[in-house]
């Protein structure tokens, strides 16, 4: 026996109610802020990606309903793309570049890509039974032809972790087509790892093409030529909207010159250290940018070269507000804060491990209460929500008593998203 099919009977809203209803279902914090493009914690960066792709699941329902959300819906379905599987990139490129050329295909009066200003462009696929007979170098080039069709592009997210684009290059032809479809547009290219890297040449040619970039985020191999080269110089462009750049420290990359380094207006500035490489290598950024820095995160730190990198960002960095650092490697000593800038007012803190036993938080919380009250030092945040979960669930009693012990100090204690620990 056939089930009889069930009408559904929405009830009458003006049109710009149920955009507003639609909007609020598949809202993610900080979606087009290109201030917060960059996710200085992993575990922030994962969580974020759930919130997007979450979201796509819902708009995909949306749009199902009927013609009239469909039409309402589609809007919200493009705003962010986000790209998780390279088997994806021919469906997504033949939708995009049909709606190009009949934009009332899908029931609205503009082209499908006209609505993108986020894209997240994480393929993750493995190699499988499969993987071997694929193109991937074809693939790739797919992603031109769907940056074509995007022209209002304002945040590009590149975090490829399949091993099935390691060895190869970047087309330059990738590049171009951002540089020539919304080069203008964008605001934010965040490049988490570095494949597949684009050619060096490339690479500058296009963040000369991107005026008006405000937030950049790569490896340092993409500005530095060979490290025998003589001037060793950091080849980056001149870029005057510039205030955000984070760069992925390696210690086989020889640090540049400060007068081989542009004027850049940088406001926050953060070093990722992926190898031993830790500060070092890009000391000349401070001494070139630190008088400027509002805001700088130090990520891969180990606690062997605290003292000495707290003690140069105190030297380079006279109008730091935040410090930002991010630890590599457990707490089983305390910590030498002596060193810490006496003008920072927020001291952020995350740790790759998520999880630590209740002695390590018990040591690091004595080293924080032994922080000169001297300094302007108000905030200690934790920026890792994994780090603050676990002290909620598994260290409440360590996280309240320490927590007063700071507040006596005149310290609050927050948690990623800002609020109080206390």
């Amino acid at each position: 026996m056939v089930s009889p099919k069930i009408k559904v009977i929405l009830p009458e809203l003006p049109p710009e109610l149920w955009l507003r209803i639609h909007e609020l279902a598949t809202h993610v914090p900080s979606l087009l802020d290109p201030d917060l493009a960059l996710d200085f914690s992993s575990s922030s960066r994962r969580a974020r990606w759930k919130l997007l792709r979450e979201s796509l699941i819902t708009k995909r329902y949306l749009v199902r309903v009927c013609k009239q959300w469909r039409s309402l819906a589609t809007p919200f379905l493009y705003k962010s793309l986000y790209i998780g599987r390279g088997r994806a990139l021919p469906s997504l490129s033949s939708t995009l570049n049909l709606s190009k050329e009949n934009p009332r295909r899908h029931g609205t009066n503009y082209a499908l890509g006209f609505w993108t200003q986020r894209i997240d462009v994480v393929m993750r696929d493995h190699i499988g039974i499969h993987g071997q007979d694929r193109d991937v170098s074809a693939e790739l080039y797919l992603l031109s032809e769907i940056f074509r069709c995007l022209p209002n592009l304002t945040i590009i997210n590149f975090g490829i972790t399949a091993t099935l684009y390691c060895e190869i290059h970047l087309p330059a032809v990738v590049l171009q087509s951002i540089a020539d479809t919304s080069g203008s547009c964008l605001r934010a290219i965040v490049w988490h790892v570095d494949t597949p890297a684009p050619y060096k040449v490339d690479w500058r040619t296009f963040l000369l093409r991107t005026p008006n970039v405000k937030t950049v985020q790569c490896p340092t191999s993409f500005f530095v030529d060979s490290p025998a080269q003589l001037d060793n110089s950091i080849q980056i462009p001149e870029l005057l909207s510039l205030e955000h750049l984070s760069v992925i420290a390696d210690d086989e990359v020889d640090p540049p010159s400060p007068e081989h380094l542009p004027f850049l207006p940088l406001h926050r500035l953060c070093i990722v250290s992926v190898t031993n490489a830790g500060i070092l290598p890009q000391v000349a950024l401070l001494e070139k940018y630190g008088g400027n820095l509002k805001v700088f995160q130090l990520g891969g730190q180990v606690l062997g070269e605290l003292l000495f990198n707290l003690r140069l960002i105190a030297n380079t960095c006279p109008n730091l507000y935040r410090l930002d650092i991010s630890f590599s490697e457990d707490i089983n000593e305390k910590i030498d804060w002596s060193a810490l800038p006496e003008n920072i007012q927020i001291l952020g803190l995350q740790f790759d491990r998520g999880r630590f036993p209740k002695k390590v938080y018990e040591t690091l919380f004595s080293s924080l209460c032994d922080i000169t009250p001297g300094t302007k030092l108000k905030v200690i945040q934790f920026t890792d929500q994994m780090n603050v979960r676990d002290l909620y669930e598994r260290h409440r009693r360590v996280l309240s008593g320490n927590a007063g012990r700071l507040a006596e100090k005149g310290l609050e204690l927050h948690d990623h998203k800002g609020s109080s620990m206390q």
